[in-house]
């Protein structure tokens, strides 16, 4: 059973519409399992912030919103 850290990070998405959009945030931790999910309502800019606990390893954010998706990899150290 691996140890658990808090992790608490921001996510800065832009939106060039007016308009708030609705992104949807996963995180993927090993073998692409699922490990954290969230909507959130966003304007241009609007920092998003993601705490949960993480065990140490390797994960992979992925944004959805205005019909793309975005990912990016995540590193979560040890104490």
């Amino acid at each position: 059973n691996p140890a658990g850290y808090n992790s608490s990070f921001f996510l800065l998405l832009h939106n060039a519409s007016k308009n708030a959009v609705t992104a949807h945030i996963k995180i993927l931790g090993a073998e692409s399992k699922l490990v954290y999910a969230q909507e959130a309502i966003f304007n241009d800019l609007t920092p998003i912030e993601i705490h949960q606990q993480f065990a140490a390893g390797l994960y992979t954010v992925q944004v959805s919103y205005a019909q793309k998706v975005y990912s990016q990899k995540l590193v979560i150290h040890g104490k």
